[in-house]
């Protein structure tokens, strides 16, 4: 969400934050960031695809504010298939740090492999 709102930002970071999104939609089977920038941005997503660059800059703020609600991934993976009961333990807390609005608290793309058993 950094790189539309901020002129600077960690490439790796926003990387980061990508490898969360493509993990939650492919062990979740949900389309994260598409179902909550329609539930929770409406209008302002509308004007987006109108390519308005406010409306990108305010839906990329709606969706940075949806991840820092707090229980927002730990709803998004028991609201996912039964399987990943099993999982739970190292799925949210991995999801969690990639999925962090804050650029600097997320992983290195290092210790990923030792997250994921």
């Amino acid at each position: 969400p950094e790189t539309i709102i901020e002129k600077n930002y960690d490439g790796m970071a926003a990387d980061m934050w990508s490898v969360g999104i493509v993990f939650v939609e492919v062990s979740c089977g949900l389309r994260l960031v598409e179902g909550l920038l329609i539930q929770r941005c409406g209008n302002v997503l509308q004007d987006a695809s109108r390519r308005n660059v406010e409306a990108f800059k305010e839906a990329s703020r709606k969706l940075r504010e949806t991840f820092a609600e707090e229980g927002i991934i730990e709803g998004v993976v028991d609201s996912a298939v039964p399987e990943l009961e099993g999982s739970r333990s190292w799925l949210v807390p991995l999801l969690a740090g990639l999925l962090q609005t804050c650029p600097l608290g997320r992983p290195a793309a290092s210790s990923l492999q030792s997250a994921v058993p």
